[in-house]
């Protein structure tokens, strides 16, 4: 009884370890037939730049300020942020109510002056002319002084430009040797700061595009990378580069924008989406059926694409994933 029950046992085992080999055998033929659906991406040729982003201002080529001469109460301001105003135009008057006043008594004066040279010639018997020229000379002397006065008190451009802040109002205090108005030359720059690893790539000439809020908004020339400095607020070392916009901008000046200055273009590139690229730089080709991989030289890249050295119109996998040495695929339309 014992011995049928243990060779019913043995054939049970036998039968289930057949029936595991059977599957996998099973399995491993599926797996052998079954194929991978994959997409294919083409290299072609274009242009392939490779350039360096900062946040710049736009800034005027010269940049000055109007004095207050004198302290005093501002009496009437002429000019407006965004005015172009030429050397010498009034930007603002002081009050110089006691000027005026001095002046208006110096006039008087004067007209009494000459009544009182008449009486004394008349009296001492002497030429009137004499006495007549002392005091129109003494007469001109204070009314120059008084005038020059009164010009003081009158705050004017000191060249030709655009009235960028106007930090005064009227009736208003002011002190003398203050700063009265902004302002800068109708010449406009852009100045943007660099960590030195990017700045010692960037050159005087070199082509640079100015972008706001994403939209391109002018081209500019480099025309000076100055030396290293401590930034006073960061304490980050910077080098300041300066752009000379080709067409004058329509922004004011302090305005932010984004400068991307170009280090390298290259017209006729092999060019391969980044998204074919493997670790290693490698992608992968496909050969009657199946695919391999390869190691390629990416001479360079930016956010989207990448410059190799394959023949323009070479077919690799585009987005691999999962993917084995020899494995069959098929391409995905």
């Amino acid at each position: 009884m014992r011995k049928n029950r243990a060779g019913r046992g043995l054939g049970l085992c036998l039968l289930l370890t057949g029936a595991a080999v059977a599957g996998l055998l099973l399995m491993g033929a599926a797996r052998a037939g079954r194929t991978t659906a994959v997409r294919l991406c083409r290299v072609t040729a274009g242009r392939m730049e490779q350039r360096v982003a900062a946040a710049a201002q736009v800034r005027g080529a010269e940049e000055y300020a109007a004095l207050c001469p004198v302290s005093g109460v501002v009496a009437q301001v002429y000019v407006l942020p965004g005015d172009a105003v030429t050397a010498g135009q009034p930007l603002l008057r002081l009050d110089a109510a006691a000027q005026e006043s001095a002046l208006s008594a110096a006039l008087a004066a004067g007209q009494e002056s000459g009544g009182l040279a008449q009486q004394v010639s008349a009296a001492l018997s002497v030429p009137e002319t004499g006495l007549q020229e002392a005091a129109a000379s003494r007469r001109a002397t204070e009314l120059a002084g008084l005038q020059q006065a009164l010009e003081v008190m009158t705050v004017r451009a000191p060249a030709d430009g655009v009235v960028q802040q106007v930090l005064v109002a009227e009736h208003g205090g002011v002190v003398a040797g203050s700063a009265a108005v902004t302002m800068s030359s109708l010449a406009q720059e852009v100045r943007c700061a660099l960590v030195p690893r990017d700045a010692e790539r960037v050159a005087v000439g070199m082509e640079a595009y100015l972008r706001q809020d994403g939209a391109l908004v002018g081209t500019a020339e480099v025309t000076r990378v100055a030396p290293p400095s401590v930034d006073a607020e960061t304490g980050v070392t910077v080098q300041l580069v300066t752009l000379q916009p080709r067409e004058p901008l329509s922004l004011p000046v302090g305005a932010q924008v984004d400068a991307e200055i170009e280090l390298e273009a290259h017209e006729g590139a092999a060019l391969l989406p980044l998204t074919a690229l493997c670790a290693g730089n490698r992608v992968w080709w496909l050969a009657e059926g199946r695919v391999w991989q390869t190691e390629v030289e990416v001479l360079m890249r930016d956010t989207e694409m990448c410059w190799v050295n394959l023949p323009v119109g070479t077919a690799v996998v585009d987005s691999p994933a999962g993917l084995t040495e020899g494995a069959r695929v098929e391409v995905a339309e």
